[in-house]
């Protein structure tokens, strides 16, 4: 095969697939460049294990190759952060989060009458699509800034002590270096001083010195964080590119994007938080505009183009303020319950409206007090009773001018045993309408050991007995390996129809509607053979039970092993089976949808009579999927072998739909690469390091 690259044609296929990565101080480079001569390089010669499809060539079904390439990216990139300590804490962060190039390449097939009579006649070769660049990305820029404008009272500045650091710190003795006194020196029994306690040391006077400084009455905070954004694009004239010698990276037309948001967060506190005040001011921007339109951009299209420009250009500023107190502060036990205020505002906003003489027109909205602009505008009373656990109500309200909802939530908790409870009543069309009661009790003596029920009540139901008013009920248990769960709801019921042999639907009212049941269990065997043979094995066996349309429950069964070998195998297998029938096995049930009774026992091993394909065929007992796979270690090579199947639907035809056995066999041997051939260059402003883990580094 030959391909063009631009005027030159290369009798070859090439590929080029360059990863790069490089740490530079307080940030990184990345360059990923992949380039290939046609869409099928990577299918054909990048995909060097073989899978081998065994059952699928003892049939006519042509093999599967692999996906061809649609589109290349050029891409480089980097990010970096300043070092901001000198000027903390007014600026705290200067982050360049990403600088960015990227040069995306499409995939075009070449039309048939611009292709040579060898690549017309070829069975899909691939000289007849080329790469072609589609976009460039350069810059695209995002930014980060953030830091404190106001820190009340501030930090407490440390007074140093006169005298205490010209004093030299304590040595003990066994360091002091003094040499050993000769006993016989009379200058080694001075005479004996009264004993006095010794000087602190230096250390231990600035530890005391820098330890935490008492509450401040009140402190007051305000911060700033700026995120600014930039992209530049261009857009090629690729429409008339035909052929690769068309490609001259003409340019179509360019558009450059900006956005911006900055927030300035503000908080106080007073008595150590008994009275707080928290909000924030954000604002968010974004432009865009278009330029180096070429000739080949028709005014349709340049119109359409310019309108979704002007649409993209928007600002907005938003307030959020939140007040809390803790009246009960000097009460212990309820010392975290809270009244809390918030309110979220959107204070101006400019949008797009309409083109007047070819002109963009912007509608600028101040703040009115509406739902329109009035985002979030609530109460809440929390009551938190410290008592074995934290036993909390909270109330919450919706205040005008947006729609007022009342609710109320209550969470206790007295070991073993936790409830929840929730419900709202909102205003809607002047009618007051009350949400369902929920709630949620739990009793856990043990971790493995959880007894949970779950119900919606409906307060508005008119009906006489409590039990009807229940719109959901969910009771559910964990002991052990042995979980299981009961579900009620109000809905239709279900009912046989033996002539049309299907289910029609009947009243409505609480019912049960699903039952299930399953055992788990994982088992780790004790290392064998001098710890050099490891495994575990699981399995699962669980039944589902529709107790509407009993022709919909289930009995399912899984078994999962793996078997390890230290440097010479690994083995796993996993099997799932499913029986969709399990009322064959009960009589009234077979009887009322027509069908036989069957025995559970036969039925169980009919499905495991390996030497009849029919006694399989016909039991309710159906494998879902089986796997094994298995790597043999060869020093240099691994050698694996995996088989995997499953039943799918098939449809030929007008014909029914039938199972068939899908399976298939892989069979791979990979090269493990050579330890002593990995060589690790680090290029740095000072040297070159190279170094192997036979030399060592050089």
């Amino acid at each position: 095969n030959s391909f063009g690259l631009g005027d030159l044609t290369v009798p070859l296929r090439y590929g080029l697939d360059l990863r790069g990565n490089q740490r530079i101080e307080r940030g990184s480079l990345q360059l990923g460049i992949q380039h290939y001569s046609d869409h099928r390089f990577v299918a054909d010669y990048q995909n060097r294990s073989e899978r081998i499809d065994w059952i699928g060539l003892l049939t006519a079904d042509p093999p599967t190759t692999g996906a061809p390439l649609s589109s290349l990216v050029w891409q480089a990139s980097g990010a970096w952060a300043a070092d901001t300590r000198a000027l903390a804490p007014f600026l705290r962060e200067a982050r360049l989060q990403r600088a960015v190039a990227t040069l995306r390449w499409g995939s075009r097939e070449i039309p048939e009458d611009r292709l040579s009579p060898a690549v017309q006649a070829a069975d899909d070769s691939p000289e007849r699509r080329f790469f072609y660049p589609q976009s460039l990305r350069l810059p695209d820029l995002a930014m980060s800034f953030s830091g404190a404008l106001l820190q009340l009272p501030g930090p407490r500045p440390v007074a140093e002590p006169p005298g205490v650091t010209d004093k030299p710190t304590l040595v003990a003795p066994w360091d002091a270096g003094t040499p050993e006194a000769d006993p016989g020196d009379a200058r080694a029994a001075p005479e004996a001083e009264p004993l006095r306690p010794p000087e602190p040391s230096a250390p231990a006077v600035e530890a005391a010195l820098t330890s935490p400084s008492p509450p401040a009455p009140w402190d007051a905070t305000v911060s700033y964080s700026l995120s600014p954004s930039l992209l530049v694009d261009y857009t090629f004239t690729d429409a008339t590119w035909v052929v690769p010698q068309d490609v001259d990276f003409g340019i179509a037309y360019g558009g450059a994007s900006a956005r911006s948001s900055g927030a300035l967060t503000y908080g106080t506190r007073v008595l150590s938080g008994m009275w707080s005040v928290n909000g924030s001011l954000s604002a968010n921007a974004q432009y865009r505009t278009l330029f180096s339109r070429s000739d080949e951009v028709s005014d349709a299209t340049w119109e359409s183009l310019e309108r979704q420009a002007w649409a993209f250009n928007a600002f907005s500023a938003t307030n959020t303020v939140t007040v809390r107190v803790l009246p009960l502060r000097a009460v212990s036990r309820l010392e975290k319950s809270s009244v809390s205020y918030q309110n979220s505002i959107l204070l101006y906003q400019s949008v797009f409206s309409e083109v007047a003489d070819e002109q963009p027109v912007y509608r600028s909205e101040v703040v009115r007090w509406d739902p329109e602009y009035i985002r979030s505008h609530q109460v809440e009373v929390a009551t938190v009773y410290s008592a074995a656990a934290d036993q909390t109500l909270r109330l919450s309200a919706s205040l005008p001018p947006l729609d007022e909802r009342y609710a109320a939530q209550l969470a206790l908790r007295f070991a073993p045993v936790s409830l929840a409870a929730a419900s709202a009543v909102s205003l809607a069309d002047q009618e007051w309408v009350f949400a369902p009661l929920t709630s949620t009790v739990t009793i856990e003596p043990r971790p493995a050991l959880r007894l949970t029920n779950a119900l919606s009540y409906n307060i508005e139901s008119d009906e006489p007995l409590w039990w009807n008013r229940l719109t959901f009920n969910r009771t559910s248990f964990v002991a052990g390996p042995v979980t299981g769960q009961l579900e009620l709801q109000t809905v239709p019921g279900a009912e046989w129809d033996a002539v049309n042999r299907g289910w029609t639907a009947t009243d409505r009212r609480l019912r049960p509607t699903t039952a299930s049941l399953a055992v788990r269990h994982a088992e780790d065997f004790e290392p064998l053979w001098r710890n050099r043979v490891v495994g575990s094995v699981s399995g699962t066996v669980g039944a589902q039970a529709n107790l509407l349309r009993f022709t919909q429950s289930s009995l399912t069964f899984g078994l999962a092993t793996a078997v390890r070998v230290h440097q010479f195998l690994a083995l796993q297998f996993s099997a799932s089976s499913a029986n969709l029938q399990p009322y064959v096995y009960i009589g009234p049930l077979a009887e009322k949808v027509g069908r036989d009774r069957r025995s559970l026992v036969v039925d169980l091993a009919r499905s495991f009579n390996f030497f009849n394909r029919r006694d399989r065929e016909e039991s309710a007992f159906n494998l879902q999927q089986i796997s094994l796979s298995a790597v043999h270690a060869l020093e240099d090579w691994d050698l694996s072998v995996s088989y995997s199947g499953r039943p799918q639907i098939v449809t030929e035809g007008a014909g029914p739909p039938r199972y068939e056995w899908r399976a298939q066999l892989d069979v791979s041997v990979q090269w493990r690469p050579i330890r002593e051939a990995g060589t690790r260059v680090q290029v740095s402003e000072e040297s070159v390091t190279i170094s192997s883990p036979l030399e060592g580094e050089r």
